[in-house]
């Protein structure tokens, strides 16, 4: 009798285990995770302060992939564009988005550009490579001048 409630004693403790670490892994994931797709998008753009015509100016992104299903090889799309319509700036580079998680991204510098109102805007998988429920939020622009 004592090593069958020694038996249940470790399938109990086992089965609390296994119902935490489950619970700890959703905790990490967004509410709106969807368990077989990714889910991409740019939540934000950050440049330097003080953007000055000729000089380098810098900045970051954060990318978020609120899905179930990790991304690896998503190519994004950084544009400055000024007044006119015209992108004087213009790359792309890729990177990995883990399903659950934000990623901040040091943009490539910019340089040589005159002064003006600039739109910033970065697009995630701009090639639309990956299969979303939502891709409006693959977009994101903000205005910066340049003194």
């Amino acid at each position: 009798m004592a090593t069958n409630e020694g038996l249940v004693t470790i399938i109990a403790v086992l089965a609390v285990l296994v119902s935490v670490g489950l619970g700890s892994v959703s905790e990490g994931v967004s509410g709106s995770a969807v368990a077989d797709i990714s889910e991409l998008s740019v939540k934000s753009i950050s440049i330097q302060p003080q953007a000055y015509a000729g000089q380098t100016i810098r900045g970051t992104a954060i990318f978020s992939n609120t899905g179930g299903l990790s991304a690896s090889f998503v190519q994004y799309k950084y544009e400055w564009i000024n007044e006119y319509g015209n992108a004087l700036f213009t790359t792309s580079d890729k990177l990995a988005l883990i399903a659950g998680r934000d990623t901040d991204v040091t943009l490539k510098d910019v340089e040589g550009l005159p002064a003006g109102k600039y739109a910033v805007r970065i697009t995630v998988d701009h090639l639309k490579e990956f299969s979303e429920l939502d891709e409006t939020n693959n977009v994101y622009e903000t205005s910066v001048t340049v003194l």
